[in-house]
């Protein structure tokens, strides 16, 4: 099982998620970071947690794994993300700045 996603907290800093193996972690980065591509050292804080039999394609309960992760994250690295985060905001950056 695998997902991944990214958005914004409540005051505007930029936020990342992956599911993996059951796992769902979340970065979230400093304000001020590079709005295309954080690096990992713009990670302030993460979070963790078993996705059960959470059903992926179900937006509203990720949303609510996310929102509950965001509330429950310390500060931390984002040594796990990093590659996978930085490739999709790659990606994206690239099919936004074509349009």
């Amino acid at each position: 099982m695998h997902a991944a996603g990214y958005g914004h907290t409540g005051d505007g800093r930029q936020l990342a998620f992956r599911v993996r193996s059951s796992t769902m972690r979340l970065e979230v980065y400093r304000e001020g970071a590079d709005e295309a591509l954080p690096a990992p050292e713009d990670v302030s804080a993460t979070a963790s947690t078993g996705t059960g039999d959470l059903d992926l394609e179900d937006e509203v309960g990720l949303s609510a794994l996310v929102r509950d992760l965001l509330a429950a994250a310390q500060p931390g690295d984002g040594s796990l993300l990093q590659d996978t985060v930085r490739a999709q905001l790659s990606r994206l950056d690239s099919v936004v700045g074509d349009g």
